[in-house]
């Protein structure tokens, strides 16, 4: 498999009651203490409407020897979710500075348990068609071609996969962190094999799903 690009977002929830700031947070001192420590270009200039969230964009964040590129930050009061150039890993590392920020700020530690979860995107060229993940996919697209009256084969565009939301905890039931997601590249011809993928999972863990997938087929 040869990767080509990734981003990955993390997502923190937690309830709104138990980390709400006793006293409150001024909401300019909050977006002054993180535009400066992420140099976003982009910041919230007012309140955001009801069951949104302030929106930064375009910033960065420098750990150890590298330099992290944080496409965007979002703060609900609720949560969190921060959307990076690179990896899942990098999304903890902004994920834990801002937390930090907000506990300096006054913000409190949940006592229940915060819901945290991964989405990894990434684009990539198989060495082969995902074609062949379907047994007996030659027929099928026959039948497809002929009943369509195509001039060219017929191929698999994309495939997904996802657990039943009734089986999943109401919190997060809405937001279904179980898909799984491959479809072409979009204006890339077919015999390429170049797709988009995206995952509820760490970047290392949809990179390892991606390999078994090329192996198996």
């Amino acid at each position: 498999m040869n990767l080509i690009t990734r981003e990955s977002k993390v997502w923190w929830l937690a309830h709104s009651d138990e980390i709400r700031a006793t006293r409150g947070i001024f909401i300019a001192d909050a977006v002054g203490r993180l535009a400066k420590e992420f140099q976003f270009a982009g910041v919230p200039t007012a309140l955001p409407p009801p069951n949104e969230g302030l929106t930064f964009r375009e910033g960065r964040m420098q750990a150890d020897d590298k330099q992290i590129v944080i496409t965007e930050l979002v703060i609900y009061n609720d949560g969190v979710t921060v959307r990076t150039s690179s990896t899942t890993e990098d999304c903890d590392l902004v994920l834990e500075r801002a937390l930090a920020i907000g506990a300096e700020l006054g913000l409190r530690t949940p006592i229940t348990s915060p819901v945290r979860f991964y989405q990894s995107f990434l684009v990539f060229e198989l060495s082969k068609s995902i074609d062949r993940m379907i047994n007996g996919h030659e027929k099928l697209f026959y039948l497809l071609e002929q009943s369509m009256h195509l001039s060219s084969s017929a191929h698999v565009a994309s495939l997904m996969f996802s657990v039943d939301p009734d089986k999943l905890p109401k919190r997060i039931a809405s937001i279904n962190p179980t898909a799984f997601r491959i479809e072409r590249r979009v204006d890339v011809p077919f015999d390429q094999n170049r797709y988009f993928s995206m995952a509820n999972t760490s970047t290392g863990t949809h990179i390892a799903i991606l390999e078994e997938i090329e192996r198996s087929i």
